[in-house]
């Protein structure tokens, strides 16, 4: 029988070990994607045959993220199979093969494109070389020209800082902001409240001493870091790609890659994201009982 409950911080060390051999590919598997956004989609974990098992969801929907570690996974979905309606999100193309061949022709599968996560190599954004870029080193140019600009690591002595920025950014973008204002600023600032227990790393720009921008993720895997955040302020020119050169030169020398999360199907992100040139998308699938 599986036991659900809220993660908790007494929790994060028992999920990294069994995370430690999850690909760069599903952001998903992220500590911060657990306790920056799980009290929003009601998250739950168990810890069940040396895995773990993830279910949440939002208006009295629930499913459950597919089991990951290197334990049985297969008795777990067995114990899954009684669950009404029952349907896994975030699988790899390699789960979907597992359950094809533990369970076959039992699942449904489904590519979720607007979920898939957008990966880039951390050289191509530290260094934004050749014609692809062009338009990014422009802006940079601008930036560097025009304003006294500093760049700090992110820490908890500029946390609070980080936070009026937010504040004031999410008050001119009140429109643009899909999950609402409040859900926005709440998820960031328990990000900031967990920054030192789930071991953040993050970066800002200031331009006459005030933060103008900021981001902020942790380590996926051993060569992919994952970005859950960045704002700049859109009036600025040059201010969002400033600090995602300057994160990328200054804090992800040790990676291979950057994870830059999912575009969500909104058509602007969708392209804001192709404008710096992923290596390659993370494509996950869901997967229902038929």
């Amino acid at each position: 029988m599986l036991e659900f409950k809220a993660p908790a911080l007494s929790d994060v060390e028992k999920i990294r070990k069994i995370l430690k051999h999850v690909t760069g590919d599903n952001c998903q598997m992220c500590l911060g994607s657990f306790f920056n956004w799980g009290p929003e989609y009601n998250l739950e974990i168990a810890f069940a045959y040396d895995c773990l098992v993830t279910r949440g969801g939002k208006k009295g929907k629930r499913n459950f993220c597919f089991p990951q570690g290197d334990g049985d996974r297969k008795k777990i979905i067995e114990e899954l199979l009684s669950e009404e309606n029952l349907s896994f999100y975030g699988l790899l193309p390699s789960d979907v093969d597992f359950v094809e061949k533990e369970f076959p022709g039992m699942f449904e599968f489904t590519e979720n494109r607007d979920s898939a996560d957008y990966i880039y190599l951390v050289e191509d954004l530290a260094e934004l070389k050749g014609k692809k870029y062009h338009s990014k080193r422009n802006h940079i140019k601008y930036f560097e020209k025009n304003y006294n600009w500093t760049y700090e690591r992110l820490t908890e002595k500029n946390l609070s800082d980080c936070i009026r920025m937010t504040e004031k950014w999410i008050e001119e973008n009140e429109e643009k902001i899909e999950d609402g204002v409040d859900t926005e600023l709440d998820v960031i600032k328990r990000a900031f409240d967990n920054f030192t227990h789930l071991g953040f790393t993050g970066g800002v720009i200031r331009v006459d001493g005030e933060v103008v921008a900021w981001t902020l993720g942790e380590k996926l895997s051993e060569d992919t870091f994952c970005t859950h955040f960045e704002k700049a302020f859109s009036d600025i020119r040059g201010a969002y790609p400033m600090i995602n050169r300057e994160f990328a030169k200054n804090e992800l020398a040790s990676y291979t890659f950057v994870n830059r999360e999912e575009d969500m199907g909104l058509e602007g992100l969708r392209k804001a994201k192709l404008s710096y040139k992923p290596v390659k998308l993370g494509i996950i699938y869901n997967a229902k009982r038929r």
